[in-house]
């Protein structure tokens, strides 16, 4: 009887012990936040560049969740789905905007998500999808270099106009000047412009 006692104490120390390493161990990993989250997918149309699984998801600043994944849409070629999960007390709404956003100069990019304050309709539920889905825009910075040749076509347009113009200022300067230098050798030119004949009529 006494060794069956000594087994149970034994039992329940190892027991014991392994709970603790277990939750020792997701502690350490940074998964310790045990409140209840809910999960959303975001479709993308834009790129996502920069985004990968494990980014920060925030709500205006602060820090609520995190990506679960990314995929690509089979039957849409132009179409991104991140998966994510966040707190469940953050308040997405059906016009809750997702953009990807870039952090400072470390150049990590997350998911910011912001929600107007007259939004009170829930999340849009699409067939075949396991989540709630939301609407997302990409990065800013890649529509800024995206639209870089354009800048540049146009400014070379531009610096071409002004190589006209300037041309054409350099031949009225000259017209300028060479009647400048006319009207220098013979004033009378001006005092005293030529005449016009009238029509001759025969005698």
């Amino acid at each position: 009887m006494e060794k069956n006692a000594n087994y149970f104490i034994v039992g329940v120390f190892v027991s014991v012990s392994l709970m603790a390493l277990v939750g020792f161990s997701i502690w350490l990993a940074g998964v310790h936040d045990l409140s209840p989250h809910e999960r959303y997918t975001i479709y993308f149309t834009d790129p996502v560049s920069g985004l990968n699984e494990e980014a920060t998801v925030k709500y205006k600043g602060v820090e609520v969740g995190k990506i679960l994944g990314l995929r690509l849409t089979p039957e849409r070629s132009d179409l991104v789905k991140v998966d994510i999960e966040i707190k469940q007390e953050t308040p997405v709404r059906a016009g809750t905007v997702a953009n990807v956003e870039t952090q400072g100069i470390t150049g990590q990019s997350y998911i910011e998500l912001a929600t107007a304050s007259t939004d009170k309709d829930p999340p849009t539920r699409v067939a075949d999808e396991k989540y709630l889905v939301l609407k997302g825009t990409g990065s800013k910075l890649d529509k800024v270099l995206n639209e870089l040749p354009n800048v540049s076509r146009q400014f070379e347009t531009t610096l071409s106009a002004i190589d006209d113009l300037s041309k054409q200022g350099s031949r009225t300067a000259g017209s300028i000047r060479g009647l400048a230098d006319k009207l220098k050798d013979d004033p009378s030119q001006i005092l005293s412009p030529p005449t016009r004949k009238g029509v001759e009529i025969p005698k």
